[in-house]
């Protein structure tokens, strides 16, 4: 690999926060100018936000602050307002990198229950009575919106999908031919607007493979450039835990917390996503609950990487709003957290104060974008794993049937793609993190220590003693979160530590704060996790986890 020098690091550093920059160097260029893979979500935002907007005149109907209640507060009004319109007001450093996805209900009236309503779902249309202002076919509207949101300067226009033509339901589905010809129909108005990704969710034709497979089809015949991201609905959004009736009443039955192993997760999903991972762009993770979503994240994670892996698949894996585990194993995310989120006390995590996350994910990304499922980057884990649990109260979650149960969630204590070895993680007094690591394609390394969950703790990331057992010399690399120290290795006595927040500020060299030893043929360079961690935050001093960019 061709050396990296302090002069390519200082350029690169400054080049990475520029919105729309394209990498450090040449050399770890991401390649021409593809759709992203990556978007902000208004769905989280439509549910926060809605309280706010219940007297603002901004909404027709207030909802009940559940899901039904959460489609309504999606609307001109609330994307583009002057002052807090979310289009306008939220992620400028980082959204000519996203795609601005409009979540479920664009395209419905308001006041529908999706199980008693599904039948008015997948028209495509964007609805009149929310973008009055958007006029025309549906195809000119959807372009209106389009251009605006990019003058806004998001890198484009995401939509959401039901899998369905309007009129079917759950127990009514109409001719294929018809079907096929209005799937058609619709990908087509997409493709002419200028849509740069679909979200396609649950509705009448979640199950139905050969539908799916159609739609992703037509969006590669009609709109090449456009991403189409598929997943399949869970039932119950926590791993290992499922839901049984007995004479006439559901309990929720308590598992071993895994995907791995787990009965209902291979009846329900593991036979249609190996055939969906064989021809999606992107393959969502599916709804996951705080405070556990970590841990949930980085199970299905690597349990659907591998599986794609496994059957020759080629998808992204979108990991939802996880930035840190999207950044450092090269997989897609879709961004929900908002700084415009109302404070709740209850709030155990408060992702609305940790909008520096997605500011360096997105920033590390320019320089080591997403990698879609490949035999030759391959994905493993530790037979170890670790277990957070955590006993729901009603605030924590919409997932009402948890509340007051105590649930375990289990994943690899260690998580890897490409050809690097394990780290190798010590307790250093608090605990050990959820570890990911990865050698990207171009040759970028990436690190990150995830947060974990106790009754005791709350939402923390333990500071462990961590090494990176991989020549670290001249490249760039992604640390991301809390560390008590970090080894990484080199072969040859560094002259310089070069470490900077990914999310922008000054280069600092510490050298001089680095313990430097001989280790047979390379030299172990440990890095204090307190000095890496102030680095890390210089730029954005929310409640994030650190994340800086490395250069020995």
């Amino acid at each position: 690999m061709s050396s990296f020098t302090r002069r390519d690091f200082v350029k690169g550093a400054a080049a990475l926060t520029a919105s729309g920059a394209v990498g450090c160097t040449a050399k770890f260029a991401c390649e021409g100018k593809a759709s992203s893979p990556n978007y902000w979500c208004t769905w989280a935002t439509q549910g926060k936000m809605l309280e706010s907007y219940k007297t603002s005149g901004g909404i027709k109907f207030a909802g009940d602050q559940g899901i039904v209640g959460i489609r309504e507060n999606l609307n001109e009004h609330v994307l583009f307002r002057k002052d807090l319109g979310w289009a306008r007001a939220l992620y400028p450093e980082s959204r000519g990198d996203l795609n601005l996805l409009l979540d479920d209900g664009w395209d419905v009236g308001f006041g529908l229950n999706p199980w008693r309503d599904c039948a008015k779902f997948g028209s495509m249309i964007l609805r009149e009575e929310r973008f009055p202002s958007f006029k025309g076919s549906p195809e000119q509207r959807l372009k209106t919106l389009v251009n605006k949101v990019k003058d806004l300067g998001w890198r484009g226009l995401g939509l959401w999908v039901a899998p369905q033509m309007t009129g079917e339901s759950w127990v009514k589905l109409l001719p294929f031919a018809e079907v096929k010809e209005d799937l058609r129909r619709k990908i087509g108005w997409c493709a002419e607007a200028g849509v740069s990704y679909l979200k396609v969710d649950w509705g009448a034709r979640d199950g139905d493979i050969a539908y799916r497979k159609l739609m992703s089809s037509f969006a590669k015949e009609l709109a090449p450039d456009m991403v189409v991201e598929h997943c399949r609905t869970l039932g119950i959004p926590i791993n290992g835990v499922s839901k049984v009736t007995k004479n006439g009443a559901e309990r929720i039955v308590i598992g071993n917390g895994r995907w791995e192993g787990d009965g209902a997760f291979d009846k329900r999903v593991r036979y249609h996503a190996e055939q969906i991972l064989q021809f999606s762009d992107s393959f969502r993770i599916y709804d996951m609950v705080e405070p556990l979503f970590v841990i949930q994240a980085v199970e299905r994670a690597q349990v659907l990487m591998r599986m794609a892996e496994k059957v020759g698949g080629y998808s992204h894996i979108n990991v939802e709003d996880v930035p840190y585990l999207a950044a450092s194993l090269a997989m897609a995310m879709g961004v929900m957290r908002a700084n415009i989120w109302p404070k709740r006390e209850s709030d155990v995590v408060c992702r609305c104060e940790r909008a520096g996350e997605v500011a360096r994910a997105v920033a590390w990304q320019r320089l080591a974008p997403p990698c879609r499922s490949s035999r030759s980057f391959p994905t493993r884990r530790s037979d170890a794993t670790l277990t957070d649990e955590w006993t729901f109260r009603a605030s924590d979650t919409w997932y009402s049937a948890v509340h007051g149960l105590t649930i375990p969630q289990t994943a690899p204590a260690v998580t890897v793609r490409g050809e690097v070895p394990f780290p190798e993680v010590a307790d250093a007094g608090e605990g050990v993190p959820l570890v990911t690591a990865m050698r990207h394609p171009n040759g970028a390394l990436a690190i990150a220590a995830l947060a974990r969950v106790s009754k005791s703790k709350g939402y923390f990331t333990p500071a462990a003693s961590v090494r990176f057992p991989v020549d670290a010399a001249d490249c760039p690399v992604g640390v991301f979160g809390r560390f008590k120290t970090l080894v990484l290795l080199s072969r040859r006595d560094p002259s310089e530590v070069l470490v900077r927040d990914l999310a922008g500020g000054r280069v600092h060299d510490i050298r001089k704060a680095c313990k430097v030893e001989k280790a047979g043929e390379l030299f172990e360079v440990t890095l204090p996790g307190e000095l890496l961690e102030k680095i890390g935050r210089e730029a954005i001093g929310d409640l994030s986890a650190p994340g800086a960019l490395v250069h020995i």
